[in-house]
């Protein structure tokens, strides 16, 4: 009976959380510039891309996994690695998985530790959540870290291209 609803969870995880999660990206990034409506949530299932979301994010979540077994450092660093997929898949709805996963990595070199100081900036928050049971995790944590981790992909975006020579391919600002 466990293994039937945790094979249960997982899969609500791979194929209705992980779209969901790009399109919070997608709201998040869009509120970052102005007022998002919530049909941005739903942008992980549009656009004939939901296929590719939940492959990519299934890769994503199975190679943190893998890294992880190795010991939990190495899963932690793939963890920040891979952070910046889902802003990319919801950025550039384009972009190939190994795209995704290399522009990643590039973007996240030399952030990761920034980015582990921003998390460990909302363990106060975490704490005051669980004293609540989740109250304020759900009304203000949340929106409020999804919302930060939004203008963290931003700015590495931006610090990302113009470091690049690239064409305007991937570029949207």
């Amino acid at each position: 009976v466990l293994l039937i609803i945790g094979l249960a969870f997982i899969l609500i995880d791979i194929f209705i959380l992980a779209p969901f999660e790009v399109g919070g990206a997608r709201f998040f990034i869009e509120n970052s510039m102005e007022k998002a409506g919530l049909g941005y949530m739903l942008s992980g299932f549009q656009n004939g891309t939901y296929g590719k979301t939940v492959w990519t994010l299934f890769l994503m979540k199975l190679y943190t996994f893998l890294w992880s077994l190795l010991l939990l450092i190495p899963g932690i660093v793939k963890a920040y690695e891979y952070r910046m997929v889902p802003y990319l898949l919801a950025d550039y709805p384009e972009l190939s998985t190994e795209e995704a996963f290399r522009i990643s990595r590039e973007m996240m070199n030399g952030e990761k530790m920034n980015t582990f100081i921003l998390d460990l900036s909302f363990i106060g928050w975490y704490i005051l959540s669980g004293i609540t049971c989740n109250l304020v995790g759900i009304f203000y944590l949340y929106p409020y870290k999804y919302a930060t981790d939004a203008e963290l992909f931003l700015v590495l975006k931006q610090n990302y291209f113009s470091g690049r020579s690239y064409s305007n391919t991937y570029q949207t600002y």
